[in-house]
């Protein structure tokens, strides 16, 4: 479910950052009251659709950013691996 929602949500999320940077960077071309719509009000659905699609990812994000941490069972030793390129 979340793999189809994404699916949905990320061109939208493409969509509304290209509104943002066109609005910013080329106010004139809007107008003043478009300009106020497009830009301003806008920028709150982007944060809505940024907080979205980062509550769609938020298995990968932990799985990623905060693995748990075991203890290291790895033998460490001085001597460099062969064909490690080292040495």
């Amino acid at each position: 479910m979340n793999s189809l929602l994404l699916k949905i949500l990320n061109p939208i999320l493409l969509a509304l950052v290209v509104n943002q940077f066109a609005t910013g960077f080329f106010p004139a071309l809007y107008g003043r009251n478009t300009f106020r719509l497009t830009h301003k009000q806008m920028a709150w659905v982007l944060m809505g659709a940024l907080i979205a699609h980062l509550g769609l990812n938020r298995r990968w994000i932990n799985h990623v950013y905060f693995k748990r941490r075991g203890p290291r069972t790895q033998n460490r030793s001085t001597e460099p691996e062969r064909g490690s390129g080292i040495g």
